[in-house]
């Protein structure tokens, strides 16, 4: 069956062109390609679809919208083909809900929770289709499209941690003991240890810890196939500390994974 947790890399959007109809112009799709969060692509209605075009035939696996204003009953479909609009190499059959988690108190922050679509596998082809669907205009800043690692073995039990950084927000007592705060979004930030990893996913691993290093987009992929649980506790990040490959005996290897989410969208 193989983790549940696994990690999408190579986020293939920067080097990919863009089309597609229902966008703003002065708001265009290219706005997608900047890493910062809170530069965003706006839908000139209600609709509006992505077309990727990768140049050549690439592995894909993991697709997710982050910086948004989605709502809560919008909807998203992800199609991928040998065509700009083709779905012979996937096709989910309908549109899914961009929210299949419900947040506390009916807040849907899309700036802090991303909409995702996450495939059984990786396929392999030219062209990515994500089309978005609302009741009113829709805002996405970033969205990640690439393959996803998936580790043969889960975490070690007890080896999991995931919950938040530093904080963000601020608070400073005065001196008769009255708080003032300042309030500001706070990001998550997940650790694992991976103690059996087959030499095969030892050394993709190995890959994307060289390609990427600290800088480079990672998606944290917390289950592979509960939606609720992906929005939830899933994240754009970066990789926090580069582990070594450990080899506690013959054959299997073993490493830590540490991702901390990337944050600024508006």
């Amino acid at each position: 069956m193989g983790s549940i947790v696994a990690m999408g890399y190579r986020n293939l959007i920067d080097a990919a062109t863009l089309s597609g109809s229902g966008w703003h112009a002065s708001y265009p799709l290219t706005n997608l390609q900047d890493r910062r969060l809170w530069t965003y692509a706006r839908t000139s209605g209600t609709s509006a679809d992505i077309i990727i075009d990768h140049g050549s035939a690439k592995p894909m696996g993991v697709f997710a919208l982050f910086g948004t204003n989605i709502g809560s009953a919008d909807t998203m479909t992800v199609t991928v083909g040998t065509t700009s609009t083709g779905t012979d190499v996937y096709a989910a059959g309908s549109a899914v809900a961009c929210w299949p988690f419900a947040p506390l108190d009916g807040v849907y922050d899309g700036g802090h929770f991303g909409c995702w679509v996450v495939l059984p596998a990786d396929v392999t082809a030219r062209y990515a289709r994500i089309q978005v669907s609302g009741s009113a205009v829709i805002r996405i800043a970033r969205p990640f499209v690439g393959p996803v690692w998936r580790p043969t073995y889960s975490p070690s039990y007890s080896g999991f941690a995931e919950g938040w950084g530093e904080p963000n927000s601020t608070v400073m007592t005065g001196d008769s003991g009255a708080d003032t705060v300042w309030q500001r979004r706070e990001q998550r930030e997940v650790a694992y240890d991976l103690s059996v990893l087959t030499p095969e996913s030892a050394s993709e691993l190995d890959e994307i810890v060289r390609t990427h290093s600290i800088t480079e987009e990672v998606a944290h992929v917390r289950h592979v196939h509960d939606r609720e649980v992906q929005q939830q506790y899933g994240f754009l990040g970066r990789l926090r500390r580069l582990s070594a490959l450990e080899h506690p005996f013959y054959g299997p290897r073993s490493a830590s994974v540490a991702i901390t989410g990337r944050g600024g969208a508006a």
